[in-house]
């Protein structure tokens, strides 16, 4: 019972660790950008063409929006995303530090999200390391329980 209590507490801790370092990796990796519902690629060209901004401060929400308007439908949340091509980002000519990834929602394009991978791998974390310090608290009450073993008989 003890080595099986032992054994318990040690892979709890492994699992509590490699859900932490998921957690790293995925927060290193992550990219932050603007998820917006794509146009058509002929539709983009004709925006930028003709697109003329509404204001001259390039640091305006307003005028972040209006370039998203360009490549697809503006959205105001930015969200850090995992696996996802570089090729995929746009980069406007317009905003060069504006990131915008255009999803089809139509093609089931669903990039992975940072939040989701956090949202599994915080409570395994925790709760791998809860588990792992019950079963060493009881495997450390079991071990003083146990009788010690009989000395050796004299000769």
């Amino acid at each position: 019972m003890n080595a099986l209590l032992r054994l318990a507490w040690i892979l709890a801790l492994i699992v509590s660790v490699l859900a932490l370092g998921v957690e790293w990796y995925a927060k290193a990796s992550a990219v932050e950008a603007y998820i917006i519902a794509a146009k058509d690629p002929s539709m983009v060209e004709m925006n930028r063409a003709t697109f003329i901004p509404s204001s001259t401060d390039k640091s305006s929400p307003e005028f972040r929006r209006e370039v998203m308007a360009i490549y697809g439908s503006p959205s105001d949340d930015i969200d850090r995303v995992l696996f996802v091509p570089h090729e995929k980002f746009v980069r406007p000519g317009e905003l060069p530090g504006l990131v915008l990834l255009p999803v089809d929602k139509m093609k089931n394009e669903n990039p992975q999200q940072l939040k989701s991978v956090l949202f599994f791998t915080r409570p395994v974390r925790y709760g791998a390391l809860f588990m792992a310090f019950i079963a060493y608290v009881v495997w450390r009450l079991k071990r003083r329980q146990e009788p010690p073993p009989p000395a050796p008989a004299a000769p």
